[in-house]
Parts: structure tokens; C-alpha cells; sequence
């Protein structure tokens, strides 16, 4: 039994030896263990909820619908009610949809519109700076949009019994294919227009004041000769039995000159001659 035992220990004691010259890898394809798979880790750790792989499922078409952007759509507004501002027409559109852009036009700017332009001065507004045309509101909505303007049109604002525009009528319209930028460049194209027609008033008003001036400096310039011929006939009394300058229109810048009566010569010399020839015969 001792030697048995004597054995085995020489045994491990040379296989203790000789492990560093041993071929490495069956060292450690002996106690390689397998990879964690996705199986293996199924196994070990624990389900998470909401991270279970499920099939895909189709779209709906409300779905679709929602996943697409939401294309806006812009409503003109004819008329905003006197003292009415922005951000009043803002706070009644937005009862019936999300509101993105308001734009209002000014009565007094380039472009807008006055009708009460002529009773401007005798009658002040109490609230200058809400003084609007005009307006385009931008629903985020196209087809809220659209109902709202098929809605409202042609109807009384409403609202509480002291609201100042409770009785006043929206008068608007859905535009149709109209963006937001078109807007910007609308508005720079009727200011251009309104300046070239501006432009365009002064050169006549110009044109005619240059030819009323012209006018008046001639009618000055006449009615001076007139008076110097005056004086001058009131100071030679032969031109008194002359007759008067004709004041027509034809003859008003013409001159009257006093002209002596022109000799015949003919006649003047054969009688001449005859006096001349009798008078040497009769002495």
C-alpha cells in the first residue's frame, strides 16, 4: 500500500514537472467551455418586459395617415373688423385648430387699403395701431382649414353680450394650394407695384407742372408786350386812329408795326419826266 501511494505521488510530481512543456492548447481545449449563445443567455438571464422580439404588423390607414407630415393650409381673411388686432383674430381661429402664422395688412401701409381715408381727418380711430385690412391666418391643417373657412364664411363672429365684435360678420376664404412663403413674396410684389404706380403719378404731376409754369411764363410774357405797345401808342399820337391788335388766339403773339404807304416808282418817274421835258418848252 505504501508503494502504491509512493508511485502515484511521483506520478503527479512529474506531471507537475513536465506541465510547462506541454503543448498548450490541450491544456486549454480541456478546460475550454462553450460560448454564451443567444440561447444560453435566454437561459440565464430574465425575460425584460416590452423587449420580446414580436412580428411587425401592418399599417393601418389612420395610421398612415398620422405618420405622414401634415401639410398647412392658409385662409384669407377679406375684412378685419375696426380695432381688431392680431392677436384677437389669433385667439378666434385658434377655437377651431392649431393656428401657425397670422399676418394682418395695415390700412395706411403701402399696399393696404383705406375706404375712410377721406374722413380720416375729421374723424380720428380711438385705436390707431389696430387699424387692419386685411389678414391670412395659417392653419397647421389643410383640411381644418378648409372647414373652417366653409364654416365661418358669410357668419356673425359672436361671443359673449359685451364683446365689441359680437355683431361684426367674418368674410374670408380658403386658398386653395397657397403657401406660407408665397405670402412674403405677394406682398413685396404689390409693394413694388405700388411704387412703380407711385413713381409713375409724380413723373406726370411733374410733367404737368412743368407745362402750367411754361404756360403762365408765356401769358406774363404777352400781356408785358401789351402793355409796352399801349404806352407806346398812348405816346405817338399818329398810331390813335390805328386800329386796335386783334386779341385773337392766332394773333396774340404777334406785333403791330406803323407803316408808310409804298410809292409807285413807275409812275413816279414817267411823271417825273414829262414836267421836266414840258417845262423846257414852254420856258
Amino acid at each position: 500500500m505504501p508503494k502504491v501511494v509512493k508511485e502515484s505521488k511521483r506520478k503527479a510530481a512529474a506531471t507537475v514537472y513536465e506541465a510547462p512543456h506541454a503543448a498548450a492548447p490541450a491544456a486549454v481545449v480541456e478546460d475550454e467551455q462553450p460560448e454564451a449563445g443567444p440561447s444560453t443567455v435566454a437561459r440565464t438571464l430574465p425575460p425584460i418586459a416590452g423587449l420580446e422580439d414580436e412580428p411587425s404588423k401592418p399599417l393601418t390607414g389612420e395610421k398612415k395617415k398620422k405618420s405622414k407630415a401634415r401639410t398647412s393650409g392658409v385662409i384669407y381673411v377679406s375684412r378685419v373688423p375696426p380695432g381688431m388686432t392680431p392677436h384677437k383674430v389669433r385667439h378666434l381661429m385658434a377655437r377651431w385648430g392649431e393656428v401657425g402664422k397670422v399676418y394682418a395688412q395695415s390700412r395706411d401701409a403701402a399696399t393696404g387699403y383705406n375706404p375712410d381715408h377721406a374722413n380720416k381727418e375729421k374723424k380720428k380711430q380711438r385705436h390707431q395701431s389696430a387699424n387692419f385690412s386685411e389678414a391670412w391666418v395659417e392653419f397647421l391643417d389643410k383640411n381644418v382649414a378648409k372647414t373652417v373657412a366653409n364654416m365661418l364664411n358669410a357668419q356673425v363672429i359672436g361671443g359673449k353680450k359685451g364683446d365689441r365684435w359680437r355683431d361684426d360678420v367674418w368674410t374670408m376664404k380658403y386658398l386653395s394650394g397657397f403657401k406660407w412663403e408665397m405670402l412674403g413674396e405677394q406682398v413685396a410684389y404689390e409693394r413694388n407695384v405700388h411704387q412703380s404706380r407711385l413713381r409713375t403719378e409724380i413723373t406726370k404731376a411733374k410733367a404737368e407742372q412743368g407745362a402750367y409754369l411754361q404756360n403762365v411764363e408765356l401769358a406774363r410774357v404777352l400781356k408785358k408786350r401789351e402793355e409796352k405797345a399801349a404806352v407806346v401808342a398812348a405816346a405817338d399820337p399818329e398810331a390813335k386812329g390805328a386800329a386796335p391788335a386783334k386779341k385773337d388766339g392766332a394773333d396774340k403773339g404777334k406785333r403791330s408795326y406803323k407803316q408808310r404807304a409804298v410809292a409807285d416808282r413807275a409812275h413816279g418817274l414817267e411823271a417825273k419826266g414829262m414836267d421836266s421835258v414840258l417845262g423846257s418848252i414852254f420856258g
